[in-house]
């Protein structure tokens, strides 16, 4: 079977918790129609600066 058509007969997982920053934001995770997740920043612009990248993939990193 093509991959494209396993992905969509996967069993639906629910959207990551979402992960506070030291600056505030809140990064929160959105289910998308392929069955990845979307994370986004908030409030303020999608860009998240290195410093919010590094502690976001530390916080990420940790829940596994």
């Amino acid at each position: 079977m093509h991959p494209i058509f396993e992905q969509a007969l996967a069993p639906w997982t629910p959207p990551a918790p979402p992960v506070t920053l030291a600056t505030g934001r809140v990064v929160v995770h959105t289910r998308q129609p392929n069955g990845s997740q979307l994370a986004i920043p908030t409030p303020g612009p999608y860009a998240m600066t290195p410093a919010e990248w590094a502690e976001y993939k530390g916080a990420r990193d940790d829940t596994k």
